[in-house]
């Protein structure tokens, strides 16, 4: 499993135990994973305007990238569809926030 796979294993687990707590919507599951694109554009254009943070800029843009070529497989992870994942446990990682565990992958 590479880092991107542990990280999407990571974020389906924080979607699946958010929404085992407060059920999400159809639609609030669709949207998941163009919030997460929409996050990081946002991330990408503050960076890209920051001059003494270039790596940050780079780093974002290539987040960026590896997200939007696995969108199908972060809508599919919200779809709970396909491959199921194991049921959530609370001893897991949903507790961190999904941008923190990619930051820290990547």
């Amino acid at each position: 499993m590479n880092r991107f796979d542990t990280w999407l294993d990571i974020y389906h687990h924080i979607i699946r135990g958010y929404d085992s707590i407060i059920p999400l919507t159809p639609e609030e599951r669709t949207a998941v994973p163009y919030v997460v694109i929409s996050i990081q554009l946002i991330c990408v254009a503050w960076f890209s305007e920051q001059e003494n943070e270039p790596e940050l800029f780079e780093i974002n843009k290539k987040i960026t990238r590896l997200l939007v070529d696995s969108f199908q497989r972060l809508k599919s992870t919200n779809d709970y569809g396909g491959s199921k994942p194991p049921p959530y446990r609370k001893d897991q990682t949903a507790h961190l926030t999904g941008w923190a565990v990619l930051s820290f992958i990547l």
